[in-house]
This record gives structure tokens, sequence and C-alpha cells, in this order.
């Protein structure tokens, strides 16, 4: 209600491509120096580290997993939200006939699956959870 400062929390890199999402009750981005974070939203304390792809899409959580495609890596990636360890990396399918056609961009999901695409398909998953 102030527009005080509540607390800070300094990281070595940015969350320029991720940006931060609110879910679960934890703070989560995905930063460019190669490590998903969850921070306490009240205090800013680290909840848990990950090491992931560093540039990536913008997270999607759903039924506790975080998903989200790798920049760096080009996978798919989901996560436990409450422990921060992954569950599973996905490789394009489509690698096999175009070696620039990794995963990329948004992920979404309902419904118990996960939609990603490559630079040539869209893709259906059965979600983690």
């Amino acid at each position: 209600m102030t527009g005080n400062l509540v607390w800070k929390k300094e990281f070595a890199n940015n969350f320029l491509f991720s940006g931060i999402i609110t879910a679960d009750g934890k703070i989560i981005g995905n930063c460019e120096d190669q490590n998903m974070y969850a921070l306490n939203p009240d205090t800013g304390d680290l909840i848990w580290q990950e090491r992931t792809s560093g540039t990536s899409s913008r997270p999607f959580v759903m039924n506790g997993v975080i998903y989200f495609t790798g920049g760096g890596d080009g996978l798919l990636h989901a996560l436990d939200a409450k422990t921060g360890q992954h569950i599973w990396k996905l490789e394009s399918p489509d690698l096999k006939r175009n070696s620039g056609a990794w995963f990329f961009d948004t992920v979404t999901g309902a419904d118990g699956k996960i939609y990603v695409s490559s630079y040539l398909s869209l893709f259906c998953y059965k979600a983690a959870r």
C-alpha cells in the first residue's frame, strides 16, 4: 500500500527472456546465468535453484510442474515446482528433419496435455502430472 521496498535480491545476470512468474506460492524465473530460481515472495529467500538452459521461454505451470523451452539447449523442460528438480527434458522430433527445428517460444497446456512448437511443427505431449 505504501510503495516502500520490502526486499531486494540481486543476481549475476538477468531474466530478460523468461521473465518472472508467480506460481505455487513462489516467484519463479529462468535466469540468463543458466539457473532457474524459486523465491519466497514475502522474504526474497531462495527456496530452490536448478541448472537449466539460460535463455528460455516464459515458464508455464500446470499441476505443480514448470514447463519451458530452453533457448540455450532447444529442449522442452519439465521441473517439479516444489523441489525444482527436473522431471524430464525432451528433444524436438523435428531435429531429425532439420537441425534448426528445436523447441522454441511459448509452452501452454490444459486437460493433462502440454503444447509446444518447433520451427516446423506443433506438438502435444502428455503432461508430467
